[in-house]
């Protein structure tokens, strides 16, 4: 009988155990769930102001492949610069939903738990690799981003007409618009562009 009553009173203990776990496990997963969408909905509130109060009107002259002056239009970065400092371009992709402030620190991992305005956000910021030239003159310019704000890039791989896509960077003295000649999937330990190297 005391057998019994002692096998009972274990499993009894061991159902309470696993039921607060699964409880704990519950309120842990709904918790973060709540804590990931309200970063993405400060991210996407955030976007949607700066690509309203700061498009693409500031004039300024430019000289062209053939020598000739021309005016283009990019982005007021007194104004972004007022907001961040640490601005250095903005990144505008067709066909994507991809129109973000391009940001630069001595350190690649700030703007990976951090928004534009600096706070705390685990969808973090598109920023350019430390290494990089922030003028654009290396052969290649890295820019990072999380899947959450990149996301659109993955279906431009797979689209039939990628080639066809403009990248254009917006600076205080130049705009500089990319035609996509090759793309390929990397992983975050690739080192080979980091190197300013074009994979063979």
């Amino acid at each position: 009988m005391k057998k019994r009553k002692m096998k009972r009173k274990i499993k009894k203990w061991i159902y309470i155990v696993v039921l607060c776990c699964l409880i704990f496990s519950f309120f842990f997963t709904f918790f973060k769930f709540i804590k990931l969408s309200s970063n993405y909905n400060k991210t996407v509130h955030l976007v949607e102001d700066l690509q309203e109060d700061i498009p693409a009107d500031v004039p300024i002259f430019v000289v062209d492949e053939d020598g000739e002056e021309k005016e283009v239009y990019t982005r007021d970065f007194a104004k972004l610069k007022s907001i961040n400092s640490d601005t250095v371009g903005w990144i505008e992709v067709e066909e994507s939903s991809i129109n973000y402030p391009i940001v630069q620190t001595k350190d690649n991992t700030y703007y990976l738990t951090h928004s534009f305005n600096k706070k705390k956000n685990v969808n973090g910021w598109v920023f350019m690799n430390m290494g990089s030239s922030s003028h654009l003159s290396d052969q290649n310019t890295v820019i990072f981003a999380h899947d959450s704000i990149f996301k659109d890039l993955a279906t431009l791989y797979k689209a039939k007409n990628k080639k066809d896509v403009e990248i254009k960077i917006y600076q205080e003295d130049k705009v500089v618009i990319y035609e996509i000649f090759s793309l390929y999937m990397t992983t975050e330990s690739d080192v080979t562009i980091l190197e300013n190297k074009l994979p063979s």
